[in-house]
């Protein structure tokens, strides 16, 4: 790490000796006494090296940023050529300063590049003068064949020592190794330079020998400066973001590009999540989303620090690419996060409708031995953190690599499944517990990889729901449903379908029209499906969750409150929300039969949803004694793998073909209970 004051020793040191340098050349040659007989010539370069300096070139610099390489270039090597110094020195000088008060530098870079240019100048004229045999302080020379060597060498020697002493700044300013900044600059200025070097050389010509002439060398340098105005434009519009104007996703990957090459924590990335920006877009419309995205882009950018590159990503995903010196880069990182998450608390006033932002940020810091692309994974497991332990910001440690790389990789492989449609949904039946009759199927989705085997749903809906894909999956599993639903219909066995509603969802205020308009499709009734939602997910949003659950209720699709018993959820909100189902969660339910107290929770439960007008449904069935138990004690539905797997929707067809009305009721079943035939599974799975 570099001390903070080694940048200012440097610029002051280049500053002090080029301008003590330019002063004793000055002094001891006064310009005016040093003009030539007929000065038009000089002076006419004079006022071009004024103008090239004040309208630089613009050059694309491949990460939607551009440097600016001087026009004035061109006339500062062919006064260094033709002398004398103290007059090129002088306007030179002058056209920085100029420059600089004009775009209001702070005074150390005003002094830098003064002291810059003064020793560019002088080492170019000591090259020039020892190749020619001219003076090093001589007046107006001449310049012929005999001396194009020397006039090559002056150029080259200028625009290499602008390069380094510049290149080490970026350096010591950036904490890049100075070679890597070297490299990094050549590779965009060095065909400028020759181009501008080999115009020197004709302006010395044409200033030698037709100075009426000169005005026909500015086209050339002119057709350069608007190709490369040209250049600069369309690199940036390649790397901008159309609507918000903010870096895309490939400016971010071209600036990170460079970051290998820091010191460790020197960097660092923040990925910006917003949540429920869905809901925006298919509540109030897409241009409202725009404008909402424009203003959290204008906010990112204010709060965002001093050279600091903020991107979209797509969608409602931002990210912001700062850079510090030292270990400040994390100090940086976690105040930008946090300054980010309390803009985002005042509502965005779009239209006249007042809009609530909120977002998850995930924060990841250049680590020795980090690549670019593991700098983007660090943060996005970080962001999948910050979801997941609904965090304001979560920061990336090294030590959680190891089982965060692994849900990572699953999840890249989850949005293949996903995009290429290889999730399954299978089905658990539900019998009646009075007369086995298959009433109901619970659709499952599943996930099966084939390096990998069956991937457990836990594993996939909490990876869906921290990472976006859970309305995806959720519209995979109901449409799928929906379909097979139909065909059972259509062969004349019409069976309700239950499908599980994750926390997530119930914050989803379009969900309810999205569930209507799939049913509507498949020609089925609201009414034959239900939506499972545990008593855990009701109170992450309590207020949201009654909207979009009553939004269903008016759909006319049934609702189910899984797990029950599990969550803490009060009795009260079993009438507030019109619930038509219980499921009595496995915990009380597997060892019913044992004699101990579980069979009087169960009784409850089984009387309290009676008295409420509320069907049971028992889940995690696991015996014949637990089952004939269960209908004992007036449970309305049993489910559980003694009764059958989740299966295929080929299975439950062939379930409800056979199964008729000939199958024995519970209570007549002596000894052994009438069973559905066991079906081939769809695969082996987790329950």
């Amino acid at each position: 790490m570099r001390p903070a004051w080694l940048l200012p020793l440097y610029a002051w040191g280049v500053a002090t000796v080029g301008v003590a340098g330019a002063a004793v050349v000055v002094v001891a040659h006064p310009p005016l006494e040093q003009l030539p007989v007929h000065p038009l010539p000089l002076l006419v370069l004079v006022a071009a090296l004024v103008l090239g300096e004040l309208f630089p070139i613009p050059v694309a610099r491949g990460d939607a940023t551009t440097s600016n390489v001087t026009i004035s270039t061109t006339f500062a090597v062919a006064l260094v050529v033709l002398g004398p110094l103290s007059v090129v020195l002088v306007a030179h000088l002058a056209a920085v300063l100029l420059d600089d008060a004009r775009r209001h530098r702070p005074p150390l870079q005003m002094a830098f590049n003064a002291g810059q240019y003064a020793l560019c100048l002088l080492g170019a004229r000591f090259v020039w003068s020892a190749l020619s045999g001219e003076a090093v302080l001589g007046g107006y020379s001449g310049f012929d064949a005999a001396t194009l060597g020397a006039a090559v060498a002056a150029g080259v020697t200028f625009t290499f020592l602008n390069h380094v002493l510049v290149g080490i700044v970026v350096a010591l300013s950036s904490a890049i190794p100075v070679e890597r900044a070297l490299v990094d600059d050549l590779r965009f200025t060095t065909e400028t330079s020759v181009v501008l070097v080999g115009m020197a050389l004709l302006t010395c010509l044409v200033a030698e020998h037709a100075i009426i002439m000169l005005p026909l060398v500015g086209l050339p340098i002119l057709a350069v400066r608007r190709s490369a105005q040209m250049a600069a434009l369309r690199e940036q519009q390649a790397m901008r973001d159309p609507l918000t104007g903010l870096g895309n996703r490939a400016s971010l990957q071209a600036r990170m590009s460079r970051l290998p090459h820091r010191s460790p924590g020197t960097a660092a990335i923040l990925l910006i999540d917003l949540d429920h920006f869905k809901d925006v877009n298919d509540s109030l419309g897409h241009e409202v989303g725009d404008r909402l995205l424009v203003e959290v882009a204008t906010r990112l950018s204010s709060i965002a620090p001093a050279g600091a590159h903020v991107v979209r990503l797509g969608g409602d995903e931002f990210a912001v690419l700062v850079t510090g010196t030292g270990a400040d880069a994390r100090i940086v990182a976690e105040s930008t996060a946090a300054g980010i998450l309390d803009a985002m608390r005042t509502p965005v006033d779009v239209g006249g409708t007042r809009l609530a932002v909120q977002g998850s940020i995930g924060v990841a810091v250049l680590d020795t031995g980090t690549e670019a692309g593991d700098l983007l994974t660090h943060a996005d497991i970080a962001l999948y953190a910050a979801k997941a332990e609904r965090a304001r910001f979560s920061v990336y440690e090294p030590l959680q690599h190891g089982t965060d790389h692994e849900k990572l990789t699953l999840l890249t492989r989850l949005h293949d499944a996903v995009g290429a449609g290889r999730l399954e949904v299978a089905y658990q039946p539900q019998l009646d517990a009075t007369d086995g009759r298959l009433r109901c199927v619970e659709a499952l989705v599943r996930w099966h990889e084939d390096d990998l085997g069956p991937i457990p749903a836990s594993t996939l809906v909490s990876l869906a729901e921290n990472s976006g894909l859970i309305d995806q999956v959720f519209d995979h599993v109901l449409r799928t449903a929906a379909r097979d639903a139909a065909m059972w219909r259509a062969a004349g066995s019409p069976v309700d379908v239950a499908v599980n509603l994750s926390a997530r969802q119930l914050s989803d205020l379009a969900l309810p029209q999205r569930v209507s308009a799939i049913l509507s499709q498949n020609g089925l009734p609201p009414g034959s499906f239900v939506v499972e939602v545990t008593e855990t997910s009701l109170l992450v949003d309590e207020k949201r969750a009654d909207v979009v659950l009553e939004g269903l209720r008016q759909v006319g699709v049934r609702l189910s409150i899984d797990d029950f018993g599990t969550g803490h959820s009060s009795l009260r909100r079993l009438t507030d929300m019109a619930v038509d189902e219980l499921k009595i969660d496995r915990s009380f339910v597997e060892d019913l039969a044992s004699g101990r107290r579980d069979d009087v929770l169960v009784k409850t439960m089984v009387d309290l949803a009676a008295n409420l007008g509320i069907e049971t449904v028992a889940e995690g069935v696991q015996s014949e004694a637990v089952a004939a138990r269960l209908a004992a004690l007036g449970c309305d539905r049993l489910q559980g793998y003694y009764l059958s797997r989740p299966v295929s929707a080929r299975a439950i067809q062939s379930m409800l073909v056979s199964a008729g009305a000939a199958l024995p009721g519970w209570a007549r079943a002596s000894g052994t209970l009438a069973l559905l035939p066991q079906p081939r599974r769809l695969h082996r799975t987790t329950g």
